[in-house]
């Protein structure tokens, strides 16, 4: 649990940098940031609950960020 808040802390902090860069620049700098939110290769923990629970962190930080941050 404390490596997997730290991870989420880290993206939530990526993100947060992100989304004031695209504020700065404009919100045409936001489609598919949540795309690029993590280091390629992207895997999911192999543990359901775990998944289950990224996807939550996920939709909560995409519902804060709105339509325009959505992939396309």
């Amino acid at each position: 649990p404390v490596a997997r808040a730290g991870a989420i802390d880290a993206v939530l902090l990526g993100a947060a940098a992100r989304a004031a860069a695209a504020a700065a620049g404009g919100a045409a700098a936001l489609p598919g940031m949540l795309e690029r939110m993590a280091p390629a290769p992207w895997t999911l923990p192999p543990d359901p609950d775990a998944q289950a629970a990224m996807a939550e962190d996920f939709a909560i930080l995409a519902a804060h960020l709105g339509p325009a941050a959505q992939p396309a």
